[in-house]
């Protein structure tokens, strides 16, 4: 008797519980709707790597510091910047003369000399204003004015430097030297041209 209570309630409990679990499972699948689902460990995203072409392999190779000298002067830096080539070829397709010529290599050689003069005197009045500080320094600090008359001889080695530099431009020798042959290449460029076009229009 008990039984059939028991039967008749599971009976009932399950027709009761029916719709709500008909309901579901038609939202969810069969296979999920009877276990609880648990949370997924996913391996997070890898990072996009793009393929550098065959030429982004190569890297720059690291440039050691070169020390500045007076080379690397911002005057010394226009001076050679300048296109002497150029201007040879210019005056030699108007001019075509050696006296030409010579005046036009005196020209680079004065520009030289007058860009060296400019550096030389604008050291002269460092060297001065460091010597002044040295003294004003030197009861001081030994240490700081050694230090000034340290940076005192490297001008006076610089300024011996343009004084021979400027004593060479007149010798067409030295740091000149590369201005002149390019005036004088283009000079004598400039004279072929001029010769050729003149032949061929005559």
């Amino acid at each position: 008797m008990n039984l059939k209570k028991m039967l008749s309630w599971i009976s009932t409990d399950k027709t009761a519980e029916a719709p709500t679990v008909a309901s579901e499972a038609e939202n969810v699948p069969r296979a999920t709707a009877t276990v609880i689902p648990l949370p997924s460990a996913v391996s997070p995203k890898a990072p996009e790597f793009d393929a550098p072409k065959s030429d982004e392999w190569d890297f720059p190779t690291p440039t050691p510091n070169r020390v500045k000298g007076l080379m690397n002067a911002p005057e010394m830096e226009a001076f050679f910047a300048d296109n002497y080539f150029g201007f040879g070829r210019h005056h030699g397709s108007h001019f075509r003369t050696r006296e030409a010529l010579e005046k036009g290599l005196l020209a680079v050689m004065s520009k030289f000399q007058n860009t060296a003069g400019d550096l030389l005197e604008r050291r002269q009045v460092r060297l001065d204003r460091l010597n002044l500080a040295r003294l004003d320094v030197a009861s001081l600090s030994d240490s700081i004015a050694d230090r000034l008359a340290l940076a005192g001889e490297q001008l006076k080695r610089e300024m011996d430097l343009l004084r021979e530099q400027i004593s060479l431009a007149e010798q067409r020798k030295g740091w000149v030297l590369d201005a002149l042959n390019r005036y004088q290449l283009g000079f004598d460029r400039g004279v072929r041209e001029a010769l050729d076009f003149q032949l061929l229009n005559d």
